[in-house]
């Protein structure tokens, strides 16, 4: 049984809420100033395409401190409403998380709210080998089997036949699917290549789900 009351005021605050964003994951390369730089970069061509996004840096110490048993949220829907809220009330709602972590931590976290994420790689051998395990314990652990790479400051050439080198053997031994994000760079000069990536982004990300009965006020 429920009750009356309480289950129309509940009801009624989540008529009126704003929408809950949708949650873009972004899994760093190396989680070193030129990935944080590349966040910054498509976090503003999102604002360019007309969204309103908040990137959340999950990287280093600060980031293992807000989630899981010992952190202030049990998990990212439980961060991402808190943050959704205290940003509507204050008039700044957003309406894109763009989510930046390794991917593998990033996969814990949204795992069953997003079918892929969003990988930065370089073109070289060690960085495609890197990335293609990366991909391989993605899939592994949560069944992902489609994501969308990035190269960061390379040409378009080569970050071409690094995508077909990766997408091949990953849909032959993975059954993964690599879409080709292009080649991007956190210079001003790269605004167009984050434009595209930022648009193609914008087609296949979705809303984090809110959990209404957790938060009851």
């Amino acid at each position: 049984m429920f009750e009356p009351r309480m289950d129309q005021a509940a009801g009624l605050r989540h008529l009126f809420a704003p929408p809950m964003p949708a949650l873009l994951p972004l899994g760093c390369a190396r989680a070193d100033e030129r990935d944080r730089a590349c966040a910054s970069a498509l976090a503003a061509a999102l604002r360019r395409h007309g969204r309103r996004p908040l990137l959340l840096d999950l990287t280093g110490e600060g980031g293992h401190g807000l989630l899981g048993a010992e952190g202030a949220f049990d998990d990212l829907a439980d961060l991402a409403f808190s943050l959704h809220r205290g940003r509507a009330a204050a008039g700044r709602a957003c309406d894109v998380l763009l989510v930046f972590a390794d991917p593998l931590r990033l996969a814990d976290l949204v795992a069953g709210t997003t079918d892929r994420l969003l990988l930065l790689a370089d073109a070289d051998e060690a960085s495609l080998a890197h990335v293609y395990a990366q991909i391989k314990a993605v899939g592994l652990a949560h069944g992902l089997t489609r994501q969308v790479v990035a190269f960061r400051d390379t040409n378009p050439g080569r970050a071409l036949a690094a995508h077909r080198r990766l997408a091949d053997t990953a849909t032959r031994f993975l059954g993964t699917t690599i879409e080709f994000g292009g080649a991007v760079s956190a210079i001003a000069e790269g605004a167009l290549a984050w434009d595209r990536l930022a648009a193609d982004a914008c087609r296949w990300i979705r809303p984090v789900e809110q959990r209404v009965s957790k938060h009851p006020n």
